[in-house]
């Protein structure tokens, strides 16, 4: 007796060695998902909003006065300049490496911002005040991975 549709068995073990090959070799989707984060965070101190859009809280004029600008965490350049990725290894990492000239820990305060308040966070990389990864930067590693294993 014939079953009533067709499976083409061959056809479905292609398909699964396919993706077992992909799953083998990850370094695609780590380089895109470290980019993508790398983007966020360059994207966020470029408009002076967190990476999913919420405005950072202005400069108060004593800080612009200060400065001599009113261009948030431009006050050394290191912080801009220090920010990389290494999608090498897994995981896909994205950092900054940098610190005031006294060794303040710049980087982190304007991320999470003081407890005082003194500081507002004003956050640059792509994680909320708990350390989870924003929407943003989640439905765009989701993306990559889809596709990855999807690409024909």
């Amino acid at each position: 007796m014939e079953a009533a549709g067709h499976h083409n068995i061959d056809e479905i073990l292609k398909q699964i060695a396919q993706i077992e090959a992909r799953a083998d070799d990850l370094r695609p989707v780590f380089d895109e998902i470290a980019n993508h984060l790398y983007n966020l965070t360059e994207e966020a101190l470029e408009s002076e909003t967190s990476p999913d859009g919420t405005p950072w809280e202005p400069l108060s004029p004593i800080t612009i006065e200060r400065k001599g600008h009113d261009r948030m965490l431009e006050d050394q350049r290191d912080l801009r300049e220090s920010i990389g990725y290494d999608s090498d290894h897994e995981p896909a990492t994205v950092g900054v490496n940098a610190l005031s000239k006294t060794g303040y820990p710049y980087p982190a305060v304007q991320q999470e911002g003081t407890e005082n308040g003194h500081v507002p966070a004003r956050p640059y990389f792509p994680f909320d005040e708990d350390g989870d990864l924003m929407d943003v930067g989640r439905d765009g590693i989701i993306d990559f991975v889809v596709d990855h294993f999807a690409h024909d």
